[in-house]
């Protein structure tokens, strides 16, 4: 994909500019993605399955780390004057 830049008096660009687009819209391949509904879900939902050993393990790991992200954080605001009640 190539991104244009146009330069000039909008008034008389953007009708060019909008009619140019349209043109090319009608271009594009429709990929009928709500018939592949059903299909892309049971391939998300597969592949999620297949990673949820992976999620529980990371969830643990992000649990470890919280305690010390939150004390840094708390570390860090108190050394830029953030004042705690």
């Amino acid at each position: 994909m190539r991104d244009i830049a146009v330069w000039g008096e909008y008034t008389l660009t953007f009708p060019d500019v909008v009619g140019y687009v349209a043109g090319k819209i009608g271009m594009r391949k429709n990929r009928r993605v709500m018939d592949q509904l059903s299909n892309l879900e049971d391939r998300f939902l597969a592949d999620a399955g297949a990673h949820s050993g992976d999620l529980k393990r990371f969830q643990e790991e992000l649990r470890e780390k919280i305690p010390s992200i939150v004390a840094n954080e708390i570390r860090l605001r108190e050394r830029e004057g953030y004042q705690f009640e």
